[in-house]
């Protein structure tokens, strides 16, 4: 399997790889200085509130969103598919439905009303 954007990203967040010095000093970016150095690891957070969802993509997720209007979540992956889930207030997922694209789905979003998804490869 290829390198993903995804995986480097977070290989540069947990300081194993380098940023591309050609792209120019972005440290502080977003207002603050990198707190992971060459060798340590990155921190979690808090897990306690993640949902693990059913039957996940087979390979890296590109985009993610909630609908405004109820309790879906609408997942893009590089597997070609995008993926609705239902969450329920335990945190539970089950699948409720599969759009298969013909090329990486790169970004999906909800209608404003949150009743219609789309989607773009």
């Amino acid at each position: 399997m290829p390198y993903s954007i995804a995986d480097y990203a977070a290989d540069i967040i947990a300081g194993r790889a380098e940023f591309p010095s050609e792209l120019g000093d972005m440290s502080t970016l977003f207002g603050s200085t990198p707190s992971a150095t060459a060798g340590s690891s990155a921190t979690q957070g808090d897990l306690s509130k993640d949902v693990q969802v059913s039957n996940p993509p087979e390979d890296s997720i590109s985009d993610l969103a909630f609908s405004p209007a109820s309790e879906h979540l609408a997942v893009a992956s590089w597997d070609k598919k995008v993926r609705i889930y239902e969450i329920d207030g335990q945190g539970n997922s089950q699948g409720k439905a599969l759009f298969d694209h013909e090329g990486p789905v790169l970004s999906c979003c909800w209608s404003k009303v949150g009743t219609s998804e789309e989607a773009g490869s």
